[in-house]
């Protein structure tokens, strides 16, 4: 019995044998001269794979160097400022009207989750700009932004605090971001000021 099993799978094994090598007969005549270029074109993907990772290790240096320039170029801002040069181009917001959040501002946004803080705190945060004589878009901005000065002892503070000194930034930063994202999200809720 052991005998006429081991002779079937010899057989069995052999087939498979012969159906590889039929299969790579087919594959040269089917594919005949672009089974080379096949060939080629896998090397040169997996060369593409190794560039792209030594690429991701580099954007990666790259990104911890500019986390440090932005640092850098924020304490030299304030260094101009305190000398009574005014700058007028903050890291976190783009000059034009209305101002918008840079990249960078966006980031700061993100990381302190700004957009969620304001929308928990939407009831209190919009109360006070109302308390505030309100007339036009720009007087919405600066509302927003004193009132945040306001509120810097408020418990709803404390993430952007933390924030500043985790990253060894000013909350003034924080806050300028802050501000614009609160007079955006009152303007949607008030669009009859214009």
């Amino acid at each position: 019995m052991w005998y006429n099993l081991i002779k079937v799978l010899i057989k069995v094994n052999s087939m498979n044998a012969i159906i590889n090598t039929i299969g790579n007969i087919v594959s040269r005549l089917v594919l005949g001269q672009y089974a080379d270029k096949i060939a080629e074109t896998s090397v040169k993907v997996n060369d593409i794979d190794k560039d792209v990772d030594e690429i991701k290790g580099d954007v990666k240096q790259l990104s911890s160097r500019v986390i440090k320039l932005e640092a850098a170029t924020i304490e030299v801002q304030q260094m101009f400022k305190n000398a009574g040069a005014p700058v007028y181009f903050p890291l976190e917001m783009a000059p034009g009207s209305p101002l918008k959040l840079t990249e960078y501002g966006e980031k700061i946004a993100q990381e302190t989750d700004a957009y969620k803080i304001i929308e928990d705190n939407k009831d209190l945060l919009f109360s006070a700009i109302d308390n505030k004589k309100i007339a036009t878009p720009y007087d919405i901005q600066h509302s927003s932004r004193s009132i945040l000065d306001d509120l810097i002892d408020d418990k709803i503070m404390n993430d952007f605090k933390k924030y500043a000194f985790d990253n060894g930034i000013k909350i003034k930063i924080i806050l300028n971001v802050v501000g614009l994202i609160l007079r955006d999200e009152y303007l949607k809720d008030h669009p009859d000021i214009k």
